[in-house]
Parts: C-alpha cells; structure tokens; sequence
C-alpha cells in the first residue's frame, strides 16, 4: 500500500474480478514430410516448424506435387498387373490437398527434405524424426501427423510413431493420428500395428484404417510411363497392331514429348529457368574486377547461359521436329514446327540475340578471345544457332564479326575517360553487357515458356486423342491414377478434428462424420470386420475404422484412442478435451507463480477455474444437472495442501470434470405390450 504524507485526494483501483481462462485452440496439426521445395524469400525451411493457413501457402512455399514415374508390369495378356511407384512416392502433398477439403485451417509444415531424398527415419537432426524433434520447442501444435512416414519400412514407421506418442506424454499438450502400412494384406498390417506400437503413451494416440482413395485426377504422362512386361522394357506401339494408334504415337505424342523432354532438360531439377540465370548474375554481380579479363569468366556464363536456351529451342527442338518438306508429317508440321517458329518470331529472337553478338564484339580489351567462345564445341553451336536463326527468319543478318556502332563507341569514351582507374572502366564496361544480356533473357524466357506451353498444350490434345481410341492405354492411365490415389486416412482425420471443433467442440466424437474428396476407403470393412479392429480382447488397442456406408459416403466410423480398454481415456474426444482444458488453465494460472500462497490466491484461482468450466458446462461439454455435478475444484490448506507444501512453496489444485462421452452403441429394446382396452 502506498505512503500518504501530503494533504491530497488520491485514487487506487482495487482488482475484485478474477482473471479469465484464454481457451488454446484445439485442432492444429504439424505434419511431417517431403515437399518439392522449402523456401521463403530465400531462406530455406527445411526442418523449420512453418505455420500456414491454407493450402495456396502450403503451394507457395513448400511447392507442387511430386513427379510421377511409374513403371507398369503387363501379364501376357497385356493386363495391368501391377503399378510400382518407386520408392520415392511421397504422400504429403495430397494429405495437406484432404487436410483442407475436409475442414482443416491452421496448420504447422515440417518439411525433412525434397523429392530428391528417400524418405528416412533418421535421428534427432535428420529424417522424419528430425522434424519430430523440431516440434518439441514448438507450443501451438495438437496433433502430430505424418503421412510420409508409411512409405518406410514397418519397423521404422512404429519407430517413429512409439518416439511421437512419447512426445505427447510428455508435453501433455498434443495427441498423435497413427496410419497403418498399406501393403494389400489388410489383416496383416494391422497384426504387425498391433504388434510393434509398444504399450507405452497409448492414450495420446489414435490410429486409423483403412487407406482412402482419393478424388484427385492425375495428369500421367506418356513421356514420363515405363511399360515392362517381365524384366523386359516394352514400347507403347508394340501394344496394337492399329496404324492409327502406331501414328498417333509415333508421329503425334511422341515428337511433342520429346521436346518438353529437351527444354525441361535445360532446368536444373531443384531450381527454375530464370533462378539458373538470375544466380548466373549474382555471381557475377558479387564479383570484384580489377581487369577487364578479370570479368570475361563470369559474363561469359551469363552469355552461355542465354545461348544454352537458344540452342534448345531453335536448333535441338527444331532439328528433331519433322522436316516440312515430307508430305506425310503435314499435319503435325503445321501444329508443332509452326508453333515453334511463331514464337521465336514474336519474341523478336533474331533481334535480341544481334545485341548479345554486338557486346560479344565490342572492344572490351580482353588480353585474348572474346565474350562468346568461338571455338570446340561451344564454338560449333554458337554457330549452328546463327545458322538457324537466319533460316527461321528468312535471311543472313547475323554474323559472328557483327558490330555496333553506338556500343563500340560508348566502350571507347570509357577508356578514354582519364579520371576512371582501370577497375572503374572494366566496371562499367561489364555492367553495360551485364543489363544487355539481362534484358535479352526476358525475351528469351518468354520464348521458352511460351513454347514449352505450347507443346504441353499439344501433348495433352495427344495424349487424350490416345486415350479415346487406345481402350489399352486408357486401362493403364487409370490403374495408375488409383494407385496415386492411395492414401493414408491421417491427413483426412486431421481436417475431420478441426471440422468438428469448429462445428460443435472438441468434446464432441469425430466419428459419424463423412470424408470429403475421396471415392471411398481402399478396403471396404462391414461391422463383422470392425469388431475387431473397435476392441482389441488382447491388449486393448483400437484402430478406428473407416467404412463405406450406401447412400451416406465414406464416414469415420470409430472413436476410440489407442487406450481401448481404458475407461478413463477411451475416447479420443476425452482425451482432446482434457488436453485442451489441462494447457487452457496451465496458461492462465502463471500470473499466480510467486504470489502469496494464503486464501486470498486460493479463492482467486479457484473462481477462474471454475469460471471457466462453468461455460464448458453450459456449451455441452461436461455432464451434469449442475455445475456441482459436472465437475469440482478444490484448493486450500487442509484440503489438497498440508502446511509442508506451503512451506515448501507449492499450490496444489485439483480438478474433476465429468466430460461427456459418445454414445458408441445406442441399443433399441422393444418389447410387446398387452393390449389394455
């Protein structure tokens, strides 16, 4: 209390509300997986935790889909006998697709790696289990998913999901969705679940099954199929004897293919056509030139950089397109080979490329050669694209000893400028040719994309012409498609937890709730089957079923934590529920450490706890006819305290909540009734 000492009036606001109870919110997963990319503004994310809310974010920093390059096993018959995806099939970018069509919002990203890396447990600083222990310092997440850990071996995903409910028994703030493999065998993958999971932490864990096919149409490429049949590699054509199908194969798809084949092979896998060049230019930019030779090896693989594109599309893909000439290739001529020719000509090529030959013979002072290379190889398609060049357009402009006036010029006032030291005019020199090559490669890239769209466009035209009058081919696209399809239900689950805390509250089952965008789970369970899958008479250890019902769609059909037998924390909707009410009034009891440990904090404490509880009362959330039947809290000395834990400094509180729980068998009893008049 304050000191009076002079005469005045004084004010003091005197606190008699207890403080609230801020709820945490209750549904936000942090998945774990492989991405196409993990980057913002150029800083990698790679193993950091990264919050999004949609999947528009998702795309924007961790990239699309993974690439899809299945090998196909034909029987002799030419039946799809199986479809092998490879090892590297990633499952999280579609789970994050179900994720948000299924409810799902805020989430948590952890990306472990790229589609280069093969999915690996790891360890603390590497793998899925890298990214698992990022989260540990992370206090937002409630649920740990990561669908990419079903593509490793068994041992290894029970590994990880063991190490992923021993994280929640420890944080006690989070629970974890369990996938099982999907190898065929239904039954065995969850014997070997069942076996492998351990007995520890199995209240902070559900699992799910079986997998669900999902609603998403794939583009499959020819280009990008391998058909065999046995070890041996069969073509495509040598499936029909039809000279239509051999020709729209050969002779249609086939050359545009092939040339998206060829400009894609000008990116680097892990980068884009502009982030090649623009890192081209950094490097030279982040150069020091005290000679103008100093600055040739840098410019130079700016230039070559430009060129390398040029060649790509006006002399490989040209020369490998069918020559007009031969009347039988008319119709893809005036398709394809015309397209090509339109846009170099609208991006002005011939023009851009004159000012690169222009700085290439504008007198820099090299002690030897020149910005372009003239000679070998590099020489030989330098000339080879001057060549086509001039056909395509019609000419001979181009030369390689072509010159400018105005640049050879404006190079010669620069070395006669007295005040300029010798690094200052190679310098200058260097950033005019720098900006020339600069803005030549807009030029260029527009080309580039501008045809590159163009032969997907064509491809596309083909690929579905093919797929109309080849019923063979149209079998193996959609044996493909269902076997992308394929995924584990934890990133749907995760969508449905959020969906229903939204809809109706944490406490409320999510269970007898449909599964949106997908065809229907991969193994069709009837009750007999679920039995069980719902009660485990060994160990306890429920799998949640999801199950096609006619007329209602595919819907979650199981409650039920990993604790099966358990009558405390059978229920995941129990287990969520205290999760979220334990970290709640955690979070807003801290302003109470060090203050004093009498009556007046007792009662403060307890009025905002049972505040709180009072609206989780009235909102549904605990049973009783009466707060006093719902739930109690009791703090004082005498009653969860001897005077020992006072003097050693502790407050105990203790917290009954009487939470509802699901109705999971509703039994109709009827009987007859005598008739009474």
């Amino acid at each position: 209390m304050a000191t009076y000492k002079t005469p005045d009036v004084y004010v003091e606001e005197i606190s008699l509300f207890p403080p609230s109870v801020a709820e945490v919110e209750t549904a936000i997963p942090a998945f774990i997986g492989y991405t196409e990319k993990a980057s913002k503004d150029g800083q990698s994310l790679t193993n950091i935790p990264t919050k999004i809310d949609s999947f528009v974010e998702f795309e924007q920093l961790f990239g699309g889909p993974p690439p899809i390059s299945p090998e196909i096993v034909l029987n002799d018959e030419n039946r799809v006998e199986s479809v092998n995806l490879g090892t590297n099939k990633y499952l999280l970018y579609d789970s994050m697709r179900l994720f948000f069509n299924n409810g799902g919002g805020k989430c948590y990203i952890v990306s472990v790696g790229d589609y280069k890396t093969s999915p690996a447990l790891g360890d603390d600083s590497s793998g899925i289990l890298g990214g698992l222990k990022k989260l540990e310092k992370e206090d937002e997440p409630t649920i740990l998913v990561s669908p990419d850990a079903t593509l490793l071996g068994s041992i290894d995903l029970y590994s990880f999901q063991q190490q992923a409910l021993q994280q929640c028994n420890t944080l006690q703030d989070r629970v974890t969705v369990c996938d099982l493999k999907n190898s065929g065998d239904h039954d065995t993958d969850v014997e070997d679940f069942r076996n492998n999971i351990g007995i520890n932490s199995l209240k902070y864990g559900a699992a799910y099954t079986p997998w669900l096919r999902a609603n998403y149409p794939k583009k499959i490429k020819y280009r990008k199929l391998t058909l065999k049949r046995g070890d041996e590699t069969i073509a495509l054509d040598a499936l029909t004897g039809s000279d239509e199908i051999k020709w729209l194969i050969n002779n249609e798809l086939k050359p545009a293919a092939d040339t998206i084949t060829a400009l894609e092979d000008l990116v680097a896998a892990e980068s884009t056509l502009k982030a090649d060049f623009d890192s081209l230019v950094k490097a030279y930019n982040d150069g020091t030139y005290a000679t103008v030779d100093a600055l040739r090896g840098p410019l130079r693989d700016v230039y070559t950089k430009i060129k390398d594109i040029l060649v790509a599309i006006a002399v490989d893909v040209h020369n490998s397109l069918p020559d007009p000439a031969l009347p039988e290739y008319a119709k893809l001529v005036s398709r394809l080979r015309k397209d090509l020719e339109t846009v170099l000509k609208n991006a002005k090529i011939r023009s851009e490329f004159q000012k690169l030959i222009f700085y290439h013979n504008a007198p820099f002072g090299f002690t030897s050669g020149k910005v372009f290379v003239v000679s070998g190889d590099a020489g030989a398609t330098l000339t080879a694209l001057i060549s086509k060049l001039n056909t395509i357009f019609g000419g001979t402009d181009i030369t390689i000893t072509d010159n400018d006036t105005d640049i050879d010029t404006e190079f010669n006032d620069i070395d006669a400028d007295a005040e300029l030291t010798p690094e200052e005019k190679a310098n200058k020199k260097g950033e005019l040719a720098r900006d020339a090559a600069i803005s030549v490669f807009k030029s260029v890239l527009v080309a580039y994309n501008d045809f590159k769209a163009a032969a997907g466009e064509w491809e596309s035209t083909f690929e579905a012409s093919l797929v109309e009058i080849f019923p063979l081919y149209k079998n193996i696209i959609t044996k493909v498609n269902n076997s992308l399809n394929e995924l584990p239900p934890s990133g749907a689950v995760a969508g449905v937890y959020a969906k229903v805390d939204s809809n109706r509250g944490v406490w409320k089952a999510p269970a007898n709730v449909s599964i949106a965008s997908v065809i229907g789970p991969v193994v069709k369970l009837d009750s007999k089957e679920q039995e069980d899958l719902n009660v485990d008479v060994n160990a306890g250890k429920s799998i949640n079923a999801i199950r096609a019902f006619s007329g209602k769609g595919t819907l979650v059909w199981g409650a039920r934590t990993l604790a099966g037998n358990d009558n405390e924390w059978r229920y995941v909707s129990v287990r969520r529920f205290f999760n979220m009410v334990e970290e709640s009034v955690k979070k807003s009891t801290y302003w109470a450490v060090f203050e004093p440990n009498d009556a007046n904090t007792w009662i403060r404490v307890k009025s905002m706890i049972e505040n709180y509880l009072i609206q989780k009362w009235k909102d549904g959330a605990l049973a009783g006819a009466s707060p006093d039947e719902a739930f109690y809290v009791k703090v004082g000395l005498g009653t969860t305290m001897t005077a020992i834990d006072i003097l050693e400094g502790r407050m105990i509180v203790e917290i009954g909540m009487a939470v509802v729980r699901p109705a999971e068998f509703i039994i109709l009893r009827f009987s007859h009734k005598m008739q009474e008049s």
